[in-house]
């Protein structure tokens, strides 16, 4: 899938631009391989708590999505000046 590509992608270059540790965040983390500055948590993007939990403590969010995006960007959820986002 695209959005699968395009995360992948931003995930390669912050880990080699930059020395920030990234925590992945998918429905399926189990089937993510990490490296050494990666975590992966599981969770629904659409379901708040899971999505609160995941964002606490980040510096950053960077989100490939695909579906209802509409949906997802009225949620906002917390990239509202406080901490950047980035979406692709």
């Amino acid at each position: 899938m695209a959005e699968d590509c395009v995360a992948q992608n931003a995930d390669l270059r912050l880990l080699d631009q930059t020395d920030d540790e990234l925590t992945l965040f998918a429905r399926s983390a189990n089937q993510i391989q990490t490296g050494a500055r990666e975590k992966a948590i599981s969770g629904n993007v659409m379901n708040d708590a899971d999505l609160d939990q995941a964002m606490q403590g980040q510096d950053a969010v960077f989100v490939a999505l695909s579906g209802n995006l509409e949906l997802f960007a009225k949620k906002n959820h917390g990239c509202n000046g406080s901490r950047p986002c980035f979406t692709a």
